[in-house]
């Protein structure tokens, strides 16, 4: 690849960089593949791995502006143009694959990406970076498994070697030398426990002679998918997979300080989904990318290697995002989200045996921690005891923006049925926590009494909580009414083209209105929604069919003096609020009939589709 051009639009900086050119600033090869099992990567694939390689290098480069979670992380977003030499440009400049590429991107990583694709007339040789041996003979293999040397993908690579005869293909991501022997121990005890059906695959994708200027690495799984799906391509596996359990990937805010980019979205289900899209598009016969433990909780995960009787291997898996600070001793750092996750998985599995505390820098429930270390693991805690203690509606008006997000993922089927199993599963890691909290309890119930454990360890500050906290907690984000404002959205929009949810309440003689995760309604247009909200609940009590919901004369029928003139006024503005705020999410301009319906002569009526909700 000759040099790419990066833009920071937002701080007008223009950088150069040069992926696995002669004086290259990031390496990844992607040469032509040398081994008798294996056929040439087509110039398609080729190109995805430069664009991942170029996208991902960007991602690290431009700094997101320091600690700036003052303002709830909105500095951290960046508007970044990349100019990238591809062999097919008139492939990359389609516009279905750049909204493509783009989309993806923008969703992982939170920022703004802009891209422009010329022409590239060199194709590299050098080094394959599938370390293979022709002489090994043909390999064919049914599925890819992305190989990160955590206990997740080594419980999956584990179970599907297990359940299954086929042969896969383990891809890791060679970054640090740290984690390369941990994903080189933990491959080669499958390898032997399965002999002749594996292969290791390690993709070295490193910076020449510079740090990353900022370390969140939000692009990785699309860099990891490119490889995985370039690999599987030469294999002729129909399947990529990333084995993340579902609370990591849905990655539910715990917390107002984590929003933004500052919340991974490395196996989103709608990141999967979105590059999903982009691939099917750049690849022939493109590979099915899969989360095969969405569903599951770390514990289930770390209960499968306790099936399949691989215990030995679990202080072998690191799941710590802090790689730049394990030591040989201390291989988790006991703070961050993912070590909570693993920690109250191996204590609920009953595996503390296989995970010694001593492996953690901070003890996760009894260390004690400083300022900067306390903040995360009290309102992780927290936010599994409010889960707990949250019924469905509250569920959904806390966390409706990132469920709708998720349910994105899923087109097709009932969104009930999945906001159910999102629930469900949720509510099995919040009972998790509260089973594990009430152990250690129970455990060091002397300790607490004499007060003879730190003040600062995870345990007590948990406890300590509830002087601030009152209980049972009421359902979060039902606000008085004198705080609702017409733009004061709720946080659950529907999906483009999905029918409404609308929220009534009724305080001091005045009616609100919500229409989740758009607008609200206050003043005569809320009161006219509320008549028309009347008739739709009839309907619905009596079972009529959607096409025969009743329209009605608010003017002569309602219960309060309007005139046929500022009826049609109202119905008038609602619409033309609801547009503007479903332009602004969505991007497109809804159907007019999407809430208010009328007729000719018969009055109005409220989309026989709608759900309602009472906010009491």
């Amino acid at each position: 690849m000759t040099e790419c051009i990066l833009e920071d639009l937002t701080r007008r900086r223009l950088l150069q960089f040069d992926v696995n050119g002669p004086r290259p600033t990031f390496r990844l090869r992607t040469e032509r593949i040398a081994a008798a099992a294996v056929r040439d990567l087509d110039d398609a694939a080729l190109d995805l791995l430069d664009v991942a390689a170029a996208a991902f290098y960007a991602d690290g480069r431009i700094s997101r502006g320091g600690g700036a979670r003052a303002d709830m992380g909105s500095a951290w977003h960046r508007n970044l143009r990349l100019t990238i030499p591809v062999r097919l440009p008139d492939l990359w400049g389609r516009s279905d694959v750049s909204a493509a590429l783009v989309s993806a991107l923008n969703f992982l990583t939170g920022d703004q990406f802009e891209f422009r694709f010329i022409k590239n007339e060199v194709r590299q040789n050098g080094p394959g970076f599938l370390d293979l041996d022709p002489r090994e003979g043909a390999f064919r293999a049914e599925r890819v498994i992305m190989f990160s040397g955590g206990l997740d993908s080594f419980s999956g690579a584990l179970e599907t070697l297990e359940t299954g005869n086929g042969n896969v293909i383990l891809v890791s991501h060679q970054s640090a030398p740290k984690v390369a022997t941990r994903q080189r121990n933990l491959a080669q005890y499958l390898v032997k426990r399965y002999p002749g059906r594996i292969r290791h695959i390690m993709v070295p994708a490193n910076r020449a002679g510079e740090e990353s200027q900022d370390t969140t690495q939000r692009s990785r799984s699309f860099l990891f998918a490119a490889m995985g799906c370039a690999i599987a391509a030469t294999f002729d596996a129909s399947s990529v997979s990333f084995f993340e359990n579902g609370i990591v990937s849905h990655n539910l805010p715990v917390s107002p300080q984590i929003v933004g980019t500052m919340a991974s979205r490395t196996t989103h289900p709608l990141s999967l989904a979105r590059l999903q899209d982009l691939i099917n598009l750049v690849l022939p016969d493109a590979p099915q990318i899969s989360n095969p433990y969405e569903w599951m909780t770390k514990t289930e995960v770390v209960e499968r290697v306790t099936r399949y009787s691989a215990e030995e291997m679990v202080a072998e898996a690191v799941s710590c995002t802090r790689v730049r600070d394990q030591s040989t001793l201390h291989t988790h750092c006991g703070c961050c989200s993912q070590c909570l996750d693993r920690r109250f998985a191996v204590l609920n599995a009953r595996m503390a045996e296989a995970d010694p505390s001593t492996r953690y820098e901070t003890d996760v429930i009894l260390g004690p921690r400083d300022s900067s270390a306390s903040t995360l693991p009290v309102e992780w805690t927290k936010h599994y005891l409010q889960i707990s203690l949250l019924d469905d509606t509250g569920f959904l008006a806390r966390f409706g923006m990132e469920l709708s997000r998720i349910m994105e993922a899923y087109p097709s089927g009932s969104r009930e049925a999945l906001f159910n199993r999102i629930l469900d599963l949720h509510r099995r890691q919040a009972k998790i926590v509260l089973q594990v909290l009430k152990s250690e309890v129970e455990q060091n119930s002397v300790a607490l009494i004499d007060r003879s454990l730190p003040s600062n360890c995870l345990l007590v500050m948990h406890l300590g909580q509830f002087t601030e906290m009152p209980m049972p907690l009421p359902p979060p984000k039902i606000l008085p009414a004198t705080a609702l404002e017409p733009d004061d959205a709720e946080e659950m929009p529907s999906l483009p083209g999905e029918p409404l949810t609308l929220m009534f309440r009724e305080h001091g003689g005045k009616y609100i209105v919500r229409v989740i995760g758009l607008c609200s309604f206050t003043h005569k247009v809320a009161t006219v929604t509320f008549e028309l909200k009347k008739q739709h609940e009839i309907d619905k009590a009596d079972q009529l069919p959607p096409d025969q919901y009743r329209y009605r004369h608010v003017a002569r029928e309602g219960s309060v003096p309007l005139s046929k003139e500022e009826v049609r006024v109202l119905i008038a503005r609602g619409r033309k609020q609801i547009t503007a705020a479903y332009r602004d999410m969505h991007g497109e301009t809804p159907h007019p009939n999407l809430l208010f319906q009328t007729k000719q002569g018969r009055g109005y009526r409220l989309n026989p589709l709608t759900s309602i909700l009472h906010g009491g």
